[in-house]
This record gives structure tokens, sequence and C-alpha cells, in this order.
């Protein structure tokens, strides 16, 4: 009996190690996804030049390749949810300001 519970002590320990690792690659290529996306600041034009706008500082844009691969990679939604997005504007955090 105690051995059963050891082992299934073990089990849960090795699970959650594998787990927390797992997590934190993740953690990392969707740091390394950020870094890679093109953030865009100021005046802008929106799709094939359907439109300009003037962001202020508490924004910023990614155009239709860097949307998709925000909204696929980052935010996990399904791709159907990206394949139509034409460009993405978004409050920014400090780091790309």
């Amino acid at each position: 009996m105690l051995r059963t519970i050891f082992a299934l002590w073990i089990s849960f320990v090795s699970g959650a190690v594998l787990l927390a690792e797992s997590s934190s690659a993740e953690g990392q290529d969707k740091s390394e996804l950020l870094r890679g996306l093109h953030f865009k600041k100021g005046s802008v034009t929106i799709g094939e030049s359907l439109a300009s706008i003037v962001l202020t500082s508490k924004f910023v844009f990614l155009d239709s390749e860097h949307s998709k691969t925000f909204l696929t990679k980052i935010w996990e939604n399904p791709p159907f949810v990206a394949s139509r997005t034409l460009d993405l504007v978004q409050q920014c955090r400090d780091q790309h300001r």
C-alpha cells in the first residue's frame, strides 16, 4: 500500500515538473515570437491603402501577416479566426512605446 502511494506521488511530481517545463518553454517561444513581430507606431496604412490612421503613443499596429501570427500563436486562436484579418491595432504596453 505504501509503495503504491509512493509510486503515485512520484508520478504526480514527475508530471508536474514536465508540465512546468513545457509551460516555461511555451512562454519562451511566445516571447521569441513577440520579439519577431514588427509593431508599428505613428502613421500607418490599413490594408492595401484602404485608409491611413495616426496612432497615439498608447497604440501599436500589426500588418496582416503579423496580426495572424499574433492571433494564432500568441493568443492561440484557431486559424479560421485570423483568416480574414486585415491588420490589428492594439493598446501597447511600455516595452512597445
